[in-house]
């Protein structure tokens, strides 16, 4: 697949509905997983607060487009990789810096953060279309909880029919 892919307004209704299960509080269960990817910055801290730490953490410093300006969402600051992303973009440079981030954690890294300058809205597209079967990709659903997202070829093919779908 090739980047960049631009969300028409409208798929906007369609991404709005949950890529897996809704969760008001993380199961025991969520990181028993090759890969624990946190997407957001509520997620991010909420996965941390429960005890949980990501593999991957895709933040950009807000909630609901409001700065929130809080790096403790972040675990381990020392290495933290910048990403430009406009909203409702999934840009070359996002897709390539997941993709590398997969990497980096199926070799054994820890801990990787990515800093999305702009939005991280759609980054979990690029997750789960790249990470390996039996991943957890987890994001927000504003209002209602937290995403749990399990890789496998059924939502990878969902996730692929919609970039598809998605202005090149």
């Amino acid at each position: 697949m090739m980047a960049p892919w631009i969300l028409p307004d409208d798929m906007r209704e369609e991404l709005k509905k949950p890529l897996g299960e809704i969760y008001t509080e993380f199961p025991a269960w969520t990181a028993e997983t090759p890969l624990l990817i946190a997407v957001g910055d509520i997620v991010s801290a909420g996965l941390r607060d429960a005890g949980f730490t990501p593999h991957i953490s895709i933040v950009d410093g807000k909630t609901r487009r409001k700065e929130i300006n809080n790096l403790a969402v972040l675990g381990d600051k020392s290495h933290i990789m910048m990403v430009e992303n406009p909203p409702a973009h999934i840009t070359d440079e996002l897709w390539s810096t997941v993709a590398s981030s997969i990497e980096k954690a199926m070799n054994g890294e820890k801990d990787i953060n990515v800093m999305v300058i702009g939005e991280e809205d759609l980054a979990a597209l690029p997750c789960i279309s790249l990470a390996p079967d039996g991943s957890h990709v987890v994001y927000g659903q504003p209002g209602e909880g937290a995403v749990i997202g399990r890789v496998g070829p059924e939502i990878r093919d969902k996730v692929n029919h919609l970039l598809k779908r998605m202005e090149v």
